[in-house]
C-alpha cells in the first residue's frame, strides 16, 4: 500500500483515540492490515532496490511527501500528538523494512523475523492484476478520506 494510505489511516486512528500507547499499537497493526489488501506500490514488481527507476523513486518521494503533508495538516487541525503518533506508527513498519539500515538489521533475529512477516503479509499482485491493486488502493484511500472528513 502506498504511504499516503498508511499516513491517513494512522491519522484517523489518532483522531479517534486519546491513549497514545493504544494509538501507537493500533496504527502499527493497521499497517499490516492495509498491506494484506491487494494493492500496488512502486516495489510491487521489483525484486531489488537497484531495479527501481528514477521515475519509481520520484513516485515514492512524492507519495511520502503528500502523505506526510496530509498527516501534518490533520495533526494541526485536530489533536496534534494523537494524529502524529498514529501517522508515525502506521508508516513505521515500512521505515524499518525499506531503508538502508535494513541490511544491517536483518542480521539481528528480531528484525529478520519482522522483515519475513512484513513480506509474508504483503499481498503480492502479478502484473496482469495491477489494475485491481490500483482500484482497491483508490477505494481504501477514498474510504479513509470519507471517514476523516465526513464523520
Amino acid at each position: 500500500m502506498i504511504a499516503i494510505a498508511h499516513f491517513l489511516l494512522g491519522a484517523l486512528i489518532g483522531m479517534s483515540l486519546e491513549n497514545l500507547l493504544l494509538i501507537a499499537l493500533l496504527a502499527f497493526i493497521s499497517h499490516f492490515l492495509l498491506d494484506a489488501i491487494p494493492h500496488f506500490d512502486q516495489g510491487s514488481f521489483k525484486h531489488r532496490k537497484e531495479d527501481l527507476t528514477a521515475r519509481d523513486w520520484g513516485f515514492i518521494v512524492l507519495d511520502v511527501l503528500i502523505g506526510f503533508a496530509l498527516a501534518l495538516f490533520l495533526a494541526f487541525k485536530f489533536s496534534f500528538w494523537q494524529v502524529a503518533f498514529g501517522a508515525f506508527f502506521a508508516v513505521l513498519p515500512d521505515v524499518i523494512n525499506n531503508f538502508a539500515w535494513k541490511f544491517k538489521l536483518l542480521k539481528k533475529p528480531f528484525f529478520k523475523q519482522f522483515h519475513e512477516l512484513h513480506d509474508k503479509i504483503g499481498f503480492k499482485l502479478t502484473p496482469e492484476f495491477l489494475w485491481l491493486g490500483i482500484l482497491l488502493e483508490g477505494v481504501v484511500i477514498a474510504t479513509i478520506l470519507a471517514l476523516l472528513f465526513f464523520s
